[in-house]
């Protein structure tokens, strides 16, 4: 029982003078997630990307300021603790139980609502816009949403 789903950031990265390649980050998994919580993460990370670019300052670079994908599910888990969308339904104060990592989509349970990964552009490589190219990278931020079978 339960509406089982499962998130994950990716964005294209070129490291070097090797071969753009795809960095992911970790799985969130929510057992009472519903479509609400891919939902909830895609509007996040498109206000959070809005948000950073203010503050990003000419010849200073930071991983939020590169928008690494290593920093997001820290940052979408700081702001979950502060909705209340996400309080544990018994524990005043206390956040959610329904929630846990994973190392890919297959390492937890998100047979109800599926995996949904969020694709992060970068702005600093070409855009490729097949979506099955190991390249692609969209010009604005996507979900591609795939069921994960038993």
């Amino acid at each position: 029982m339960g509406e089982r789903v499962s998130i994950q950031f990716a964005k294209l990265e070129q490291y070097g003078n090797r071969k753009p390649e795809q960095v992911k980050s970790v799985v969130l998994f929510n057992h009472w997630g519903l479509t609400e919580f891919p939902d909830f993460a895609f509007k996040w990370v498109k206000n959070f990307y809005g948000y950073t670019r203010q503050f990003v300052q000419p010849n200073f670079i930071d991983p939020i300021s590169r928008f690494d994908i290593e920093i997001l599910m820290p940052q979408l888990i700081m702001a979950m603790g502060r909705s209340n969308q996400f309080d544990h339904y018994n524990y005043e104060g206390v956040f959610t139980t329904n929630l846990y990592f994973g190392k890919d989509e297959f390492d937890g349970d998100n047979r109800d609502h599926g995996h949904h990964l969020i694709i992060v552009p970068n702005h600093s490589l070409p855009y490729n816009l097949d979506t099955s190219s190991c390249h692609y990278n969209p010009t604005d931020f996507t979900v591609h949403t795939h069921e994960v079978s038993d």
